[in-house]
């Protein structure tokens, strides 16, 4: 799946996009707004797939002068489902930290990094994450854990994790000599460990 659009594991119609748009917050919508969150769709598809929604009743119409303002309706009994599938991504990267944090050896360090954090994604990318592994970590424990986050994760969502680790040495040894290590400090996204301490540790190359 394309973390960036969720919906796409049920319909890949613009019925989704803009579900996605109006599970994002508990807010009125003009078709304009959407729009712009929705640049490579048209207004007319827009309104029509709104009004579509208002007559399955899982979106809510209001008058504002000429104009209409949309909300999900969260009292109707989809909204649930709507709301959970919305939050695919929040709800990924929430389960990739619940496991690190039950693995014997905890990394000191996890982050998303690639296609998955530039929210670039295609149905073919891989999940790239980089962990920093403790210099005591016991060698076989580790090796099963990183087995354990690559069946798992990959069932999670349908994408293959690709998971680069180094020691905490390897860090320090390489420091902004390695560029994934600039790009992470830059644009990655946290999931275990501080960023600030990784990228302190980056900069004090031995």
């Amino acid at each position: 799946m394309r973390l960036q659009h969720p919906f796409e594991i049920i319909t890949p119609t613009l019925d989704g996009e803009i579900l996605s748009v109006l599970a994002g917050a508990d807010e009125w919508f003009a078709v304009n707004t959407i729009h712009e969150l929705l640049p490579h769709r048209s207004d007319e598809g827009i309104r029509k797939t709104l009004k579509r929604l208002v007559s399955v009743g899982i979106a809510d119409e209001l008058s504002a002068g000429r104009a209409f303002l949309y909300r999900l309706n969260r009292d109707h009994l989809g909204a649930e489902a709507i709301l959970v599938i919305a939050s695919l991504k929040q709800l990924f990267y929430l389960k990739l930290t619940e496991m690190f944090l039950a693995w014997e050896i905890q990394p000191r360090y996890v982050a998303l990094f690639g296609s998955a954090a530039r929210v670039q994604m295609n149905l073919e990318s891989d999940v790239d994450i980089l962990l920093v592994q403790p210099d005591d970590a016991i060698d076989h424990v580790w090796d099963e854990q990183i087995t354990q986050l690559v069946v798992t994760a990959s069932r999670w969502i349908g994408n293959e994790i690709r998971p680069l680790f180094y020691t905490e040495s390897d860090v320090r040894t390489l420091g902004t000599s390695e560029p994934v290590f600039e790009f992470i400090s830059t644009e990655g996204i946290p999931l275990l460990g501080d960023h600030q301490t990784f990228q302190r540790l980056m900069r004090t190359r031995k």
